[in-house]
């Protein structure tokens, strides 16, 4: 028989991934750091395996953890039923969501579900666009919600974030041969996210500084999604989320070495819920709880 005392831990092991630390989990549950590690430890010696790798104050999530938490899903789903409130509800006929290109390919469809499970007769329409232009509709009024990337240009806004994409290096599984080509990787170059007024996000700072030289830059945008074909197309190695990179499982590879240095950080970047203080903030905390049980 599972004990209450083991699902507490899986939840705390579930409330450690969304909020991306230990020491952010322990603030939302309001106990100590250490009280949150014995729990983790003790569900780990329990699982035997390891559910978080530790680094610099963050944590990643092991295969082991994710396949935890999709097991314990519906779980979670059905305590949020018995204990939901009125306000937990959405209270619009129709809900307008903006969110950039690849979550739309990618993440975007288990979001849509979840919300259409809970509230059948709402209209969800959705708006694809460049971040910087969802920003913009965003603080015009034209939308109260949206699903966007980190950014320099997100201050003022209302943001929960819902999730942590890991980063990669990824090239064309055609060149699989020259992955140890040092003069081959030099010329080829480095696709990545378009500089913004304050330059590279500090996410992106830290995940190619561990290059050791300034990389050649073939090609910058600001979509994911023309990264990544410029990777499958031999124009650039692109710098991808995990998800956006194997959603076509097999046209891209990972590099894990460049120049014969192991590229030992995995680079995150966090995902946000946005909305302005003028729209219900109750429902757009509703909307991020049922997102991050969405990106699980």
């Amino acid at each position: 028989m599972i004990r209450y005392e083991e699902i507490k831990k899986v939840m705390i092991a579930k409330t450690i991934l969304e909020n991306g630390s230990i020491q952010k989990a322990a603030k939302v549950l309001k106990v100590t750091p250490s009280a949150i590690s014995q729990s983790l430890a003790s569900l780990e010696k329990k699982i035997g395996a390891p559910l978080f790798i530790r680094q610099k104050g963050k944590v990643t999530a092991t295969e082991k953890c994710i396949e935890l938490l999709e097991k314990a899903k519906p779980a979670f789903h059905a305590l949020d039923s018995l204990f939901a409130k009125e306000k937990n509800k959405l209270t619009l006929a129709s809900l307008e969501i903006g969110t950039y290109e690849s979550l739309a390919h990618t993440l975007l469809p288990k979001f849509i579900h979840r919300i259409k499970e809970e509230h059948p007769k709402v209209k969800v329409s959705i708006s694809v666009s460049r971040t910087a232009e969802i920003i913009k509709k965003l603080r015009s009024g034209e939308l109260c919600t949206a699903i966007i990337v980190e950014s320099d240009s997100i201050s003022g806004l209302n943001c929960i974030k819902i999730a942590e994409e890991e980063l990669g290096f990824y090239v064309s599984s055609d060149l699989k041969d020259k992955i140890y080509d040092h003069d081959f990787l030099s010329n080829l170059g480095f696709g990545f996210l378009a500089l913004t007024t304050d330059g590279l996000p500090i996410y992106m700072k830290k995940f190619l500084a561990q290059l050791g030289t300034k990389p050649k830059v073939t090609m910058t945008s600001d979509s994911f999604e023309v990264l990544r074909l410029a990777a499958v197309n031999k124009i650039a190695i692109a710098v991808l989320p995990k998800k956006v990179a194997e959603k076509n499982k097999g046209d891209l590879i990972e590099l894990t070495t460049y120049q014969d240095k192991p590229l030992k950080y995995k680079g995150t970047h966090a995902i946000y819920l946005a909305s302005l203080d003028r729209c219900d903030q109750e429902e757009a905390m509703y909307l991020a709880k049922l997102a991050k049980d969405s990106f699980l």
